[in-house]
Order: C-alpha cells, then structure tokens, then sequence
C-alpha cells in the first residue's frame, strides 16, 4: 500500500497512480453550457408548476410534462457532468479522455508524437487507431498550458517511441 506522501496537490494534477488534468473549455463553451444549464432549470421548474397546477399554470397534459421534466433533468445531468467531469488523465491502460461521462482510452504505444503551437500554446497529440486500418488521429488537449510539458514528458516516460515536434510559427 502507498503512502499519503505519494500523492500531492498541485492545481488540477494529481500525482501518483494518475494525474488528471482538468480540461479547460472556450469562453464561447461556457456561455452555451451555462445557457442550457439555465434553460434546463427554468424547463424543470414551469413543468413541475404545471403538473402541480399553482402559480398560475393550468394542468395540461400529465405524460408530456412529465417527459419534459426527464428531458430537461437529463440535459441538465449532461452539462453539468461535461462541465465538471471532463477530464484527461493517465491510467494503466493509456491516455483517457472523458468528455462529460464518455470516456476514450488511447494506448500509449498508439500514441506518436505531440506538439505545441507557439502561438496559442495548444498541445496536440497524434496517434494511430490500429482498429480502424491504422488511420492517423490528431487530438488537441485542451488544458492549461502550464502542464503541456508534464503531459508530454509523461508520455516520453510511458512510451519510449513518443516524439516531441515543434510548430513552427507564421510569423518566424
């Protein structure tokens, strides 16, 4: 068993067996999440209105407003598990993403090279789907990019084949 002092806090990593990296989202993103979080309450709160007949609202149809209750529950469930649980992080079996409560492993020996655009400070990782006839995939790891070079470094530690490149910029 390992001790305490084996895992530490440091921001959003998480030292030991797994570090996890929180993903970070556009500006755009969070205003469209935090809309539909709004308009998910607003729908939960008028439809149990409706179904109880106050505050001025009729009873309608039973079904339909109960089945709008489910719905707006459900999208409201979805955005917040996007909003607060999605995630990159290293596990035995590879480098997993979990968009929300979707989780995709890659396996390490999949993945080729990483870079970073000078730019905007973006990570991206290529790798191969050896699933799919071997096709060539680019994801972009969209963190702080403070922990850009924690992640590839881990990567260099967990795959011997993995490869750093450098972007060059436009403008040089």
């Amino acid at each position: 068993m390992k001790s305490l002092k084996n895992y530490f806090l440091c921001g959003n990593i998480i030292a030991g067996d797994f570090m996890k990296f929180k993903m970070k989202f556009s500006t755009a993103v969070y205003v469209l999440i935090t809309a539909v979080i709004c308009i998910s309450i607003t729908s939960i709160v008028l439809d149990a209105l409706i179904l109880a007949g106050k505050g001025g609202f009729m009873q309608g149809n039973t079904v339909i407003t109960s089945i709008s209750i489910v719905a707006a529950a459900l999208l409201l469930t979805c955005c917040l598990s996007i909003l607060f649980n999605s995630k990159y992080y290293f596990s035995e079996n590879g480098f997993t993403v979990i968009y929300g409560f979707v989780p995709h492993v890659i396996p390490y020996e999949n993945i080729l090279a990483g870079a970073e655009e000078k730019m905007t400070h973006k990570l991206y990782l290529q790798y191969v789907d050896r699933d799919k006839k071997n096709d060539f995939l680019i994801i972009a790891v969209n963190v702080d990019e403070k922990y850009n070079d924690v992640i590839q470094s881990e990567l260099e530690k967990r795959n011997k084949t993995f490869r750093r490149l450098n972007t060059p910029d436009e403008n040089e």
